[in-house]
């Protein structure tokens, strides 16, 4: 194209957008639905495998400690919005949250005892910690006000 010159393909850039054939949009839909379907399970299976490796972990070590427990969590965690996300329809992105507060958390335990960790540190874990808290509690509360206004009747 010369310089100067308009490209006539994006000269009406302000109209409605073109719709895509029927047969296509179905065709999208039924891809991202298989797609979907087939990560949910593939997700599902390998939380299913770490967790049950982290129980013979756990048995063969003949001991649990706060570590484990806290990494099982995740994994119930995990679980959940699974099973949130394949009833719904709908990514709990508050999960992911409570995910990370509890993967912190677990590694905060860790770290606490080691003579080489910091207060700074530690101080960062913490604040990570606190800021996970309140994006959590700021979600939750949306939620609950967005599912609040969906049973209360409008009053005019």
């Amino acid at each position: 194209m010369m310089h100067g010159a308009t490209d006539d393909r994006h000269a009406d850039s302000t109209g409605p957008p073109t719709e895509l054939p029927a047969a296509i949009t179905s065709a999208g839909a039924l891809l991202g639905a298989w797609v979907r379907t087939t990560l949910i399970i593939l997700i599902g299976l390998m939380t299913l495998v770490a967790t049950a490796m982290a129980i013979v972990d756990i048995v063969r070590s003949g001991r649990v400690n706060i570590s484990d427990v806290l990494l099982l969590f995740i994994y119930l965690e995990i679980w959940a919005m699974i099973v949130v996300e394949a009833t719904t329809l709908r990514l709990p992105v508050n999960f992911i949250v409570y995910i990370a507060i509890t993967a912190l958390t677990r590694h905060l335990v860790g770290v606490a005892g080691d003579k080489s960790t910091t207060d700074v540190g530690l101080l960062v874990d913490a604040v990570a910690i606190l800021v996970l808290v309140l994006a959590a509690v700021l979600l939750d509360w949306k939620l609950f006000r967005t599912s609040e206004k969906m049973r209360s009747p409008v009053i005019s």
